[in-house]
């Protein structure tokens, strides 16, 4: 499972690597989303910028942890609540994506995939004695990692979002080795913007 991300590079970073620009009615937060977030704890449901399917040409602030588009964004913090036994969205199982499991995210998985932009992100090893390792995870080349997502559109134009996991390859086995899962990474290859 991914639960933690780093975001350290700033938004005219990721413009030039995806070749696209921030939201124009974000501008303003421009210097927020340029304060480094070193370990950004999912369950914090921290503003990140994600690549939305229906406006590629933009980076756009969405808030970590999807909701269904029927949760008004003022009850968002008592979804999230409701919602800890499960993961509060932070993460869905790609596998699962077009089964029952999904049913309030129909649109998401048809039309509303998603690119979340990450410098790295921290897998946990349990060790024998239970302690947890995080290990972080990162490209040799310290470059942007574009991890694979869906996300949601509240009432006001609020968008969520999740990252997609799936079967840990056997390397994050051996990293993650309770839930073998890992997120998914788009090679830079497949990312068109």
């Amino acid at each position: 499972m991914c639960y933690n991300t780093k975001h350290s590079r700033e938004v005219k970073d990721k413009e030039r690597f995806y070749k696209i620009k921030l939201y124009p009615k974000q501008e303003k937060s421009r210097t927020a989303f340029d304060i480094p977030m070193y370990h950004n704890n999912g369950f914090l449901h921290a503003n990140q910028l994600i690549i939305p399917q229906e406006a590629p040409q933009y980076l756009i602030g969405a808030k970590w942890g999807i909701a269904p588009e029927t949760v008004e964004p003022d009850q968002l913090s008592a979804y999230y609540k409701e919602q800890r036994p499960y993961g509060e969205g932070l993460n869905a199982q790609s596998e699962k994506a077009f089964g029952h499991y999904f049913y309030n995210y129909n649109e998401a998985i048809l039309h509303r995939r998603c690119i979340i932009p990450v410098d790295g992100f921290y897998e946990s090893h349990k060790l024998p004695n239970k302690v947890s390792i995080p290990f972080h995870i990162k490209r040799k080349d310290d470059g942007i990692i574009s991890l694979a997502g869906i996300y949601s559109v509240l009432r006001g134009g609020l968008c969520t979002y999740s990252i997609f996991t799936k079967t840990a390859s056997p390397l994050f086995k051996d990293i993650h080795n309770t839930k073998n899962r890992q997120p998914l990474i788009l090679s830079d290859e497949k990312v068109k913007v």
